[in-house]
């Protein structure tokens, strides 16, 4: 259908004439829930936004002690708990939660119930973290506004940043959008606009305002994690985070509907087309999880949950558990060759780290991450790409303990701090006299002060490891080629702290298509974990929020180690050592420029090897068989023991015997360390390989 609209308040000049996509994003949403059982979501259901807010409209409205009971309690969590507090106020100098309270509570008899939620959300919008934030309760909880097509910044070969569609829903089981001209490749050149393009080399400006403008309700951290949400925003909105409200003073306006201005693919011709927005729900309950273990993005979960279901609802087949997690699949797998050096690359996207997985034992996840990357030892030994990039991280001991296996040296965890604020003072001496309530667990490290520890600093207290050092590093190198890490400026939470320990030890190169990670530095809590952790205090007022509304909090402060020792990882993220501009060849050829570029960096990275071809372990010693490359000197440990130092016979292969220097019965781990360096000042291991030794009689064992 077409016709000419009226669109915020204005009326388009009769020329113009617009495309109603309605029938089309109706077939789409009908086409989903058809698929709501192959997708394991039996009480999805798909309605039109109208629908939604008269369902909206009719839920039981907040009274007046509610809304003061919110306002009390996201002071209570700024003022007592929040460590990025004072850190924010100087990076924003403009944004103060607690001036946002008041004049939210000076509005408090003039606000509906739904106005009053869009306040909230502006006031935890403040302080710029996705870890702190706020959530509407029913119907929004778990509702997902939605377009029926995602896009993506590019930039062309003048280096001008085009905003383009890469996907588009199904209308029909043959997996097409039924449109004539809208499809992936078309380029958006407007949003909502009333007046004609007249330069299209000036959209993308327009387009990047209202992609920020998207994010104002959850904004990012740093400038590219802002413009990077805000162009998910503009096309998928999970409600309970972010609602479909315009800017301004309230009232608040509702958009129903979106035009939108394009090109289709290799045309120059500009039409526009209107899309009314969909809404989802029953995509399944929240997922449920250890609050000390935890980094992640709820907003990006639900981000992703729902781009699945939206844009992968056809597979026939879906990798459950931990297989989930992973995906070692390009879509040309030739990209990983070359053929003329016979150089072979390997491909490794971890998805998350366990987000969604928290009845599963870390040691499960660490296994398959461990098969997976020997199998590369065999099938890409000439290098790997680690590719992050979106992951909305997970559990920060998963993330910190597959570090060791890409590295042969030691991994120092990421430091977590408290706020150093008069609560947290009294929670650590409540537990310090063994007080009752609370959990002390979550307290235990910072109840005593050992030489070793890092000392209180201004505004926080002192420096604690969530992963236990020891287990960081219980497993050691397992791939031996160079690593070069992909990130984007999605990547939040424990994928922020795996991509600050691949660069901080050393690991390889950071290749970014932004120029830094999300900023997602802290362990995130739950209102609800802080009530269960927090001991009941008189001067601490922790209560129960009223009507199922939720709020989170960053809780602990991480910064870095090795070389970026004591730098936070909030608001800056991981700057990336590279960065390359995404361009339509990596949106619809499969990453190619970028994959590319990593495989050429890799090969420039010689490869150090370390291989345990046999052992003999006896009372007096072992016997070990060593192949290297690129190595002139090798250091053999038994149980951590040095035992024997020598250098690398030519043609990089030998026998040596090292003597049981503990005089033990039998060691019980030989482990072999290469190095480049005969000096030992400027000595640091390039590779090692470990062998465990059960028996005094000859075993072969791939290094590990």
């Amino acid at each position: 259908m077409r016709y000419t609209v009226a669109l915020l308040g204005k009326q388009m000049p009769d020329a113009v004439i617009v495309d109603d996509a309605s029938e089309l994003v109706r077939l789409a949403g009908e086409l989903l829930e058809k698929n709501k059982d192959r997708l394991n979501l039996p009480d999805l259901r798909i309605q039109s936004l109208d629908e939604f807010l008269r369902l909206a409209g009719a839920a039981q409205p907040l009274d007046r002690g509610d809304k003061e009971a919110i306002l009390l309690q996201a002071e209570t969590l700024f003022r007592n708990f929040y460590p990025h507090l004072p850190f924010k106020k100087k990076d924003f100098p403009g944004d103060d939660p607690f001036v946002a309270i008041e004049q939210v509570r000076a509005q408090l008899d003039t606000l509906s119930t739904f106005d009053f939620h869009i306040c909230m959300l502006l006031v935890f919008a403040t302080v710029h973290d996705v870890h702190t934030s706020y959530a509407l309760p029913a119907p929004y909880a778990g509702a997902v506004a939605f377009l029926p097509f995602q896009a993506r910044f590019v930039v062309d070969g003048t280096g001008g940043r085009r905003l383009v569609v890469t996907k588009v829903m199904a209308t029909s089981e043959d997996g097409e959008f039924e449109h004539e001209f809208f499809g992936a490749g078309a380029e958006i050149l407007g949003w909502n606009r009333v007046s004609e393009i007249t330069d299209r080399d000036l959209a993308g400006i327009g387009l990047e305002m209202a992609a920020r403008s998207a994010a104002q309700l959850q904004p990012g951290a740093n400038p590219d994690a802002e413009l990077s949400r805000g162009v998910a925003r503009m096309t998928l909105r999970p409600l309970s985070s972010i609602g479909l409200a315009a800017s301004g003073a309230p009232p608040f306006r509702i958009d129903c509907s979106v035009v939108v201005d394009y090109a289709a693919k290799g045309e120059q011709q500009i039409r526009k087309i209107l899309f009314p927005w969909s809404v989802a729900t029953g995509l399944g309950p929240q997922t449920s999880f250890d609050a000390s273990a935890f980094s992640i993005s709820d907003s990006a979960r639900e981000t992703s949950c729902m781009y699945n279901v939206m844009y992968k609802s056809s597979e026939t087949a879906a990798k459950q558990g931990v297989d989930a997690m992973f995906d070692t699949e390009l879509p040309d797998p030739d990209l990983l060759k070359d053929e003329r050096t016979g150089k072979r690359f390997g491909y490794l996207r971890i998805k998350d780290f366990g987000a969604d997985l928290p009845g599963v034992a870390q040691d499960q996840i660490l296994t398959r991450f461990k098969q997976i990357l020997e199998d590369s030892n065999e099938n890409a030994p000439d290098g790997l790409i680690l590719d992050i990039r979106g992951n909305p991280g997970g559990q920060i001991q998963v993330a910190e303990r597959m570090l060791q296996m890409l590295t042969p040296r030691a991994i120092e965890p990421v430091l977590f701090r408290y706020a150093r604020t008069a609560a947290i003072d009294r929670v650590i001496e409540h537990f310090r006299n063994d007080g009752a309530g609370g959990d002390r667990s979550e307290f235990l490290a910072w109840l005593e002060t050992r030489p070793e520890d890092d000392p209180p600093i201004e505004d926080l207290t002192a420096g604690r490891p969530l992963t236990v050092p020891t287990e960081a590093n219980d497993v050691g190198q397992v791939y031996q080629g160079p690593v070069v890490l992909l990130i984007d400026a999605l990547t939040y939470s424990a994928a922020d702290m795996f991509a600050a320990g691949f660069q901080d030890h050393e690991i390889g190169e950071v290749i970014g298509v932004d120029s830094n990670t999300g900023g997602g530095g802290a362990n995130l809590w739950r209102h609800e974990d802080l009530r269960t952790s927090i001991p009941p205090l008189p001067d601490i007022p922790l209560k129960p929020l009223p009507r199922e509304v939720r709020m989170s909090l960053a809780i602990r402060r991480c910064e870095r180690r090795g070389r970026n020792a004591g730098m936070p990882i909030e608001d800056i993220g991981v700057r990336a050592d590279l960065v390359h501009q995404r361009t339509q060849d990596d949106l619809f050829l499969g990453n190619r420029d970028l994959v590319q570029l990593a495989c050429r960096r890799l090969a420039q990275v010689p490869v150090f090897r370390v291989h345990i071809q046999s052992f003999d372990a006896t009372l007096q010693g072992v016997n070990v068989k060593v192949e290297t490359a690129n190595v002139g000197f090798l250091e053999f440990r038994l149980d951590g023991a040095l035992g024997l130092s020598a250098p690398v016979p030519a043609g990089g292969a030998g026998s040596f015997f090292v003597p049981n220097v503990n005089g033990a019965p039998l060691p019980k781990q030989l482990s072999v360390e290469g190095y480049t360096e005969t000096q030992e000042a400027t000595r640091r291991p390039a590779v090692a390989a470990r062998a465990a030794l059960r028996s005094p009689r000859p075993l072969s064992q791939r290094a590990r």
